[in-house]
């Protein structure tokens, strides 16, 4: 592995009056695995113990392994249950989002964005950010009735993602949700919990694009899923509880 590290710049400052550069020199130099620079060292070494510290702190625990798999699973259901209550949050104290489209709305995430298991026992930061490595953000997006019909026939193509505040129950040619507890005809808006990536049509939900409205909260998923195992010492088992089921 080869890094090419720039040299720090060696400035020549006027003395008298208002100080300026006048002269400076750099250059690069090329980092292979056998370089050796104790100054080099002694500058990275303060940097790298405190990031160790920080990623081997404990920020809660796990009652048992939270892992994934589709249709639903605890881990997609931990995932999207603390991003909505994040959510629901935001909105509270946002002076643009309207509370009262909140009365109808969801959690949806990818199981592709879930990198890692949630592990029985303590939970490290570092785990946190095995487990969400991307610098995704809460995003909110009001969808219309057509739009929410195309992400149900998704859910059914896709076998499943993980969601919260809502069960379906889904085939090739009928597609039953519920929101909140109540049935959804698909005859108004509602307000899709998510991340930035898919609130842009990643992983192929098309449906997002062109949305009634967005906001991207521009917090960090990862943080808040720090704050939420912080929050909720152990968490839960977060079992299969058929929020989304196949029917002929």
């Amino acid at each position: 592995m080869k890094l090419l590290l720039g040299a720090l710049l060696f400035l020549t400052i006027a003395s008298c009056g208002t100080k300026k550069v006048v002269d400076y020199d750099g250059a690069n130099t090329e980092i292979t695995s056998d370089y050796e620079d104790s100054s080099l060292d002694s500058i990275i070494s303060p940097y790298t113990k405190e990031m160790e510290d920080k990623m081997n702190e404990v920020t809660g625990q796990a009652s048992v392994t939270l892992e994934k798999q589709d249709p639903e699973s605890p881990l997609g259901n931990f995932a999207a249950d603390a991003m909505y209550e994040a959510a629901l949050v935001y909105a509270k104290n946002s002076s643009e989002i309207d509370t009262s489209d909140m009365k109808k709305s969801l959690c949806l995430l990818n199981f592709g964005g879930l990198r890692a298991p949630i592990l029985e026992g303590d939970i490290t930061v570092g785990n946190v950010f095995e487990f969400m490595p991307f610098d995704n953000t809460l995003t909110l997006v009001k969808i219309s009735a057509e739009k929410a019909k195309e992400m149900a026939y998704y859910l059914f193509e896709k076998h499943g993602q993980p969601v919260s505040n809502a069960k379906f129950q889904l085939s090739s040619d009928k597609q039953l949700m519920w929101i909140g507890g109540e049935p959804y005809n698909y005859d108004e808006d509602i307000m899709v919990v998510t991340s930035d990536y898919l609130a842009n049509g990643g992983d192929k939900m098309s449906f997002f694009k062109d949305p009634i409205i967005k906001w991207d909260s521009g917090i960090l998923m990862r943080d808040i899923y720090i704050d939420y195992i912080d929050a909720n010492r152990p968490l839960g088992e977060y079992a299969v509880e058929d929020r989304i089921t196949f029917i002929k």
